[in-house]
């Protein structure tokens, strides 16, 4: 119960910090799109770059979240009466919301039976790094290295650079008293109730999706195994960038579009907060804004004032935020970027090279969802049949084969249906992440092509939707094929989001995650450090 508290809390947080800023810049008239699902999707970025401003001032964590929090709470309490959101917001809002629950339930269903003191999901040994980062935040200032202990003797190469969730983990440790190492799995899981939301904005914004085709995308993005793996992964910064990007592709659209000056502020805010959230995502959400920057200047060569203001508002954001870390995140990434060390090859390591099968068997099924690494990777290895339930593994690899073909081909289909002017934008930002895919498919870098394909499986899938959509919209039988596809695609999806979640509730480390060795590190880690252990 306490864990679905938690989850709760996030997901109120989220809402909370930016109502009042929605109200302030969209009166009802004039939202682009629905004023409370902006709200939610936004919130996280907008409490996160709160938090940064306050840390550039070299404020402890323990006072951060205090006053982040009174100044999200006094500003939603000051909002004026016109413009609050009306029954009309919360009537078109309260379906998305309802899948947004839905899809927040699926991902931690594990989370909720073991609880968060007990839950251990994939044990990453990302985790308790992670929270021994958090618990350095809460008394010394951000990037600070403590003068004794562990990190003393080891400190990181960059101590600067440090997932932004972890201001809410110290959030709710500060208000409740709770573990911090039992937080860290709560505030991964938060993050799932705004996929389907952030779905919603890109399908209704981009593609002009009708309110139930809009719902049927976040529907599909709720049961996406993808947004289920990171988060049983722990994956604390890729789960922001994963859900958030949908969003921020809608954001930089109504940025470019003929709006209201305050709207165009809200994708800045999106990229900073989500660089704050994962360092490794500056580059990436600046490559996109500057494709949909580019695409606008040239569709409107004599009117560069949007364009260029977007693209100066967005770099004034990130500086004034904190711009020392900006440059710690800028140093990270070239850094990172000139690096051959994540290269699948014999010689190589053996953690690696099991990322190579996204490069062969699996490239299509994990990109979509359908399979994981490692979990059943004979099926599509094993030339010869074995003997009993063996028999059937032919069939279910031409399966799960001709399901990733299709829906392929309904993505490529609803890619090319965003043709509008002033879609071209998203067209070469989709065109940007396959890629940088293949790149790294070329580059044999099977860890690249991991994580791009969960991190933009999202905003595929939307495509993917958008193309069942426009097929379905033909009749006969192309319409029943549609149909099937994406009821296949779900399908699977939900079946490995079940799986994932009940192989991450089970207590033998040994079959949990990939690779298995830093899962039984982690758990004897986390299991000595437990709450209620000997300290």
């Amino acid at each position: 119960m306490e864990a679905l508290l938690y989850l709760l809390f996030m997901v109120g947080l989220f809402f909370a910090a930016r109502m009042a800023p929605v109200c302030w810049v969209w009166r009802p008239a004039e939202a682009p799109l629905n004023r409370l699902v902006w709200a939610p999707v936004a919130g996280s970025c907008t409490y996160l770059v709160i938090c940064f401003r306050l840390a550039a001032f070299n404020l402890p964590g323990r006072q951060i979240v205090w006053a982040a929090l009174g100044f999200v709470l006094l500003s939603a309490l000051l909002i004026p009466r016109e413009r609050r959101f009306t029954r009309e917001d919360w009537r078109d809002a309260w379906p998305v919301f309802a899948v947004g629950l839905g899809a927040l339930l699926l991902a931690n269903w594990p989370l909720l039976e073991k609880g968060h003191r007990n839950y251990l999901a994939f044990g990453n040994p990302d985790a308790p790094f992670n929270v021994a980062v958090w618990r350095n935040a809460i008394n010394l200032p951000f990037g600070e290295i403590p003068s004794t202990g562990f990190s003393s003797l080891y400190p990181p190469y960059n101590p600067g650079i440090q997932f932004g969730g972890a201001y809410f983990g110290i959030l709710i440790a500060q208000l409740t008293g709770a573990e911090l190492l039992a937080l860290h799995q709560v505030v991964c899981g938060a993050f799932a109730f705004l996929s389907p939301l952030s779905g919603w904005l890109l399908a209704r914004r981009i593609f002009d999706a009708a309110p139930r085709h809009a719902l049927l995308t976040a529907a599909v993005l709720a049961t996406s195994s993808q947004v289920t793996f990171l988060v049983t992964n722990q994956s604390l910064g890729a789960i922001h960038l994963q859900v958030l990007l949908p969003a921020a592709l809608a954001a930089f659209d109504v940025a470019l579009r003929p709006l209201r000056w305050t709207a165009a502020m809200f994708a800045p805010l999106l990229l900073v907060g989500t660089s704050f959230a994962y360092p490794a995502s500056l580059p990436i959400l600046a490559g996109l804004a500057g494709a949909a920057v580019f695409v606008a200047a040239c569709q409107r060569p004599a009117v560069l004032v949007r364009p260029v203001s977007v693209a100066a508002s967005s770099a004034a954001a990130a500086i004034l935020a904190y711009p020392e870390h900006v440059r710690r995140i800028a140093t990270a990434t070239l850094m990172e970027a000139r690096s051959n060390r994540l290269q699948a090859s014999l010689t190589g390591s053996d953690e690696l090279l099991e990322f190579a099968f996204t490069l062969t068997e699996l490239s299509l099924p994990y990109t979509w969802g359908i399979d994981y690494l490692q979990y059943n990777i004979r099926a599509y290895t094993t030339l010869v049949p074995e003997v009993g339930w063996g028999l059937l593994t032919p069939l279910f690899v031409l399966a799960v084969y001709l399901a990733s073909l299709a829906v392929t081909g309904m993505a490529i289909c609803g890619w090319w249906r965003a043709v509008a002017p002033e879609r071209r934008a998203f067209q070469l930002q989709t065109a940007l992440m396959v890629g940088a895919i293949l790149f790294y498919l070329l580059r044999d870098n099977g860890h690249g092509v991991f994580k791009f394909a969960s991190w933009w499986c999202p905003v595929f899938l939307v495509c993917a939707v958008a193309g069942a959509v426009q097929i379905a919209a033909q009749g006969g039988r192309l319409r029943l094929a549609a149909g099937m596809t994406l009821a296949i695609l779900a399908g699977f999806n939900f079946t490995s989001v079940l799986t994932l979640g009940r192989i991450s509730r089970s207590d033998d480390a040994e079959s949990k995650s990939l690779p298995q060795l830093p899962a039984r590190r982690f758990s004897r880690i986390a299991r000595g450090h437990a709450p209620g252990s000997a300290r």
